[in-house]
């Protein structure tokens, strides 16, 4: 998971984007797919400027 966090980090001061407030996050459950891969959908908010 930091990974994923680095790389939105990395994104933001890339583009020289300026973070307002904290990043809003939803998570669904995993599910598992026919192939027995996990799958686990995300949404992440953040509000720049």
């Amino acid at each position: 998971m930091k990974k994923y966090y680095d790389k939105m980090i990395e994104y933001i001061n890339k583009n020289n984007l300026r973070v307002e407030g904290d990043f809003y996050e939803v998570w669904a459950m995993p599910r598992v797919d026919s192939n027995g891969k996990e799958k686990t959908f995300g949404y992440i908010e953040i509000l720049t400027r």
